[in-house]
């Protein structure tokens, strides 16, 4: 019987077939979930660690730090979004699960 996972993240290009199922977590039935608003998903991972693994941004992920040295968060490194341009901004994402 495979784990269950519920993963967060914006509905881009590049996460597109997971969502559609054409690609899947090997061993893993994930469940995607998306919000119109990216930061949505970070308030709710901050705030109520409403899923196992979710889209998060650098700031949100150093606000877990307020109060103690370490997170309850482990943060890799994915740029799924990377712009650079006139009339763009750059957006840096990390990856956060539960340790």
């Amino acid at each position: 019987m495979p784990g269950k996972l519920n993963v967060a993240f914006w509905n881009y290009d590049v996460t597109r077939l997971l969502t559609e199922g054409t690609v899947r977590i090997e061993g893993v039935e994930a469940s995607f979930h998306s919000v119109r608003i990216v930061p949505e998903i970070f308030e709710a991972m901050i705030r109520r660690r409403a899923y196992d693994v979710s889209e998060l941004g650098m700031t949100y992920f150093l606000r877990t730090f307020h109060h103690e040295w370490h997170s309850p968060f482990v943060a890799i490194p994915v740029f799924l979004a990377s712009r650079f341009g006139m009339g763009q901004s750059t957006s840096t994402i990390i990856r956060c699960i539960l340790s």
